[in-house]
């Protein structure tokens, strides 16, 4: 990442009066800075928001500037800030999938801060569908296992005795998921 926000650096001094790649150029500067941020307090993601600032003040025609800098100042904590700068993303009227992305984000700025499942759905052995939002509000621990598999054969008494531990609890689910061809 280091080296592409360097690569957008030394290409920001050929754009001469280009303001559209002056702009991608500090858009893409930013997602760099961004993906080299360990910390919403790093230097790297103040320069990430500065960049995606920049680009939006040289032009109105790169909307996935706006969904980054809310991001990055989701990321940060700033969360008022970010839902304005993810609505006005929302409101142009851009077909991407981040538009969804973004609604999700407004909705629950966590999910800029956190890692959040994929939405699916499964069937359990008994025939009922299970999505997640079923599982909304859970603890849920996904194990992925064969019976090829040595260490997952060796974890399942381990399984067995959290499954046994938290059997009252409401708030905690254990989701199998074999590898296995069903027979």
């Amino acid at each position: 990442w280091k080296s592409e926000a360097d690569a957008c650096t030394d290409a920001l001094k050929y754009v001469g009066g280009n303001t559209a790649l002056e702009a991608l150029l500090h858009n893409q500067r930013g997602l760099a800075y961004l993906q080299l941020a360990g910390k919403p307090t790093d230097k790297a993601m103040r320069d990430a928001e500065a960049e995606f600032r920049s680009a939006l003040v040289l032009t109105e025609t790169l909307p996935v500037a706006w969904y980054h800098l809310g991001v990055a100042l989701l990321k940060q904590g700033r969360d008022p800030e970010g839902i304005v700068a993810l609505q006005a993303f929302v409101e142009r009227g851009t077909r991407s999938p981040d538009v969804d992305i973004a609604k999700k984000m407004i909705e629950n700025p966590r999910r800029a801060r956190e890692n959040f499942a994929p939405e699916f759905g499964i069937a359990s052995m008994e025939g009922e569908y299970i999505t997640l939002k079923d599982l909304q509000g859970k603890v849920v621990l996904l194990d992925f296992w064969g019976t090829w598999c040595g260490p997952c054969v060796e974890a399942a008494p381990m399984l067995t005795d959290i499954a046994r531990a938290r059997a009252k609890d409401p708030r905690f689910t254990i989701i199998g998921i074999s590898s296995d061809s069903a027979s």
